[in-house]
């Protein structure tokens, strides 16, 4: 749509000249924000079958370093709304995603990344090579960033907040990032590398996100049963039964779904998104079954978890992803992970 209005930029700049609302700020700054992801699908072709979409291109890196630097430098105007800046964060994160996502574009894949998505898409990348460039680690090094990074902003609303967001664009992006972490797990462990990117395998997360999100999307459809973006979240389901019997060879236990109701969810104030977590049904199955693994002892932590004030135990992977990434360092290329 954004296509369509090519005096867009002209647009905003009349509306906010005219002294406008801080909500009007807010929308004019996601519009933006908006652009600069249809900017990044246009010059990197993410979307055309016609061009190349591709880490071996130098000019993939140059576009993505540029994107890494717009929003690194970006100046938001929701800094006094907590609510408002978890928004614009994962906005961000987004733009940082689709710009790193070349580095698992190889010999012209762009099908393998069309929607709609299956459990069998998550099947068919076969990146992870012996050959794999310095520039290719370090975008994918950026790219689980990003994917984290967007995972934790939705993660930390409490669900009465999620309500109110477009499937459209969160629940697409929430489900992409997934499918993205899900295409890098299977293609590091089918490679034959020689143990380049098998620091993928140990910090992709990936179990706790599909947990996680498969609880929220359970929440929202128990909370209200024709909320679109619980509807939304129905792949994520396929996607973690894929995982468990990939890893475990079997099919997680099925769990039954109370009605729950503002109240017992333990919905808290909107004004922290990134550290409050109430207390639902998905947070105590989640921790019953990270109890069985062996993850966390009653009230313990795992390896770098974050302690939620709730409930005692990580609900969700902790938003400092970067301390996780320092198995790897050059200098020829600057590392900003937007944290």
């Amino acid at each position: 749509m954004m296509d369509l209005f090519s005096d867009m930029d002209a647009s905003i700049r009349r509306f906010q000249n005219a002294q406008a609302a801080p909500s009007d700020d807010f929308f004019c700054e996601m519009v933006r924000l908006e652009q600069l992801c249809q900017d990044v699908g246009r010059q990197l072709s993410l979307s055309d079958e016609r061009e190349w979409a591709s880490v071996c291109e130098d000019i993939a890196v140059e576009i993505a370093r540029d994107f890494q630097e717009r929003v690194k430098t970006w100046k938001s105007s929701c800094d006094d709304d907590v609510l408002q800046e978890a928004l614009v964060e994962f906005g961000k994160l987004s733009v940082s995603m689709y710009a790193h996502e070349p580095a698992m574009h190889v010999d012209h894949n762009i099908h393998e990344f069309r929607a709609p998505f299956t459990y069998h898409s998550v099947q068919t990348c076969t990146f992870a090579t012996a050959e794999m460039s310095t520039p290719q680690l370090l975008m994918l090094r950026e790219l689980v960033a990003a994917a984290h990074g967007l995972l934790n902003c939705f993660l930390g609303f409490p669900v009465t907040d999620l309500l109110t967001l477009s499937p459209h664009i969160y629940g697409a992006r929430v489900t992409y990032a997934l499918v993205l972490l899900c295409k890098l797990y299977k293609a590091v462990k089918l490679s034959k590398t020689n143990g380049s990117t098998i620091w993928l395998i140990g910090n992709l997360r990936l179990e706790q996100y599909l947990d996680r999100v498969t609880f929220v999307a359970r929440d929202l459809l128990a909370l209200d049963g024709g909320q679109p973006l619980g509807r939304s979240f129905r792949l994520v389901e396929q996607l973690r039964k894929w995982f468990y019997k990939d890893k475990y060879g079997a099919l997680p236990s099925p769990t039954s779904s109370p009605s729950l109701t503002p109240a017992t969810l333990g919905v808290g104030p909107s004004a922290a998104p990134w550290t409050y977590m109430g207390v639902r049904r998905g947070d105590q199955e989640l921790q019953q079954q990270q109890q069985q693994r062996g993850y966390i002892s009653a009230g313990g932590l795992p390896p770098g978890g974050m302690l939620s004030s709730v409930l005692g135990y990580p609900p969700y992977p902790p938003p400092n992803v970067a301390s996780r990434y320092d198995w790897f360092v050059d200098d020829e290329y600057d590392l900003d992970l937007f944290y």
